[in-house]
């Protein structure tokens, strides 16, 4: 293993290929095996030690190998592993970003762990380590009274948004500001003018924060 290390750069690709298969499946094998805690750390220190330009015919059994060991199974998972799984799944690029989410959606070994809630909030956890690099713009915290799913949704909550801007630029803090409303005011504007509020603030009281 320290000859494979210490020559790894002059190793023929076709080769590379095999030796990361070779030791993804030593992983994937100690996950299955009895008393895997212990034994995951060092198959997962040895695939990490091979470095993060994976063959691309090597890549689906890597992935599924750091994932298997990553999300652990429904009685926990091998804490000692975590620091080298951590480290392999930081260094994925997109094409192994992409790859990891069809196995996550399609592989049967990966869905079956995901029926227990352990590796369920670990996927969580996993979501929240590679969010930076699916390259997805950060969604922007508002409060939202629909759910935004439909381009309807989306143009009522614009339109009521700025409706709220126009409203209470007509009405100013009177500190700051010539007052609008004033006991010369109509009782019949002023009315029209609580209604209005009334209605702001009932569509306000729906509202929830989105984002996360």
């Amino acid at each position: 293993y320290t000859q494979i290390l210490t020559n790894y750069c002059y190793i023929p690709e076709s080769y590379k290929e095999v030796i990361f298969k070779k030791y993804a499946q030593f992983l994937i094998d100690a996950h299955y095996e009895w008393n895997n805690f212990y034994n995951e750390p060092n198959f997962a220190k040895e695939l990490d030690a091979l470095g993060y330009e994976i063959p691309i015919a090597s890549l689906n059994t890597y992935l599924k190998a750091v994932l298997l060991s990553y999300l652990g199974n429904c009685y926990g998972v091998s804490k000692d592993a975590q620091e080298y799984n951590e480290k392999m799944l930081l260094n994925l690029t997109q094409t192994g970003i992409r790859g990891l989410f069809r196995l996550i959606d399609k592989n049967v070994d990966i869905v079956r762990i995901l029926s227990s809630i352990g590796p369920v909030n670990r996927l969580k956890s996993l979501m929240d380590l590679i969010k930076e690099k699916t390259m997805l713009p950060e969604q922007q915290k508002i409060m939202a009274f629909n759910t935004l799913r439909t381009p309807s949704e989306e143009s009522e909550h614009k339109g009521f948004s700025n409706f709220i801007k126009v409203f209470f630029s007509m009405y100013r803090n009177p500190k700051a500001h010539t007052p609008r409303m004033t006991e010369d005011t109509q009782l019949s504007a002023m009315i029209e003018v609580l209604v209005v509020a009334s209605i702001i603030h009932n569509k306000l009281d729906i509202t929830y924060k989105t984002g996360y």
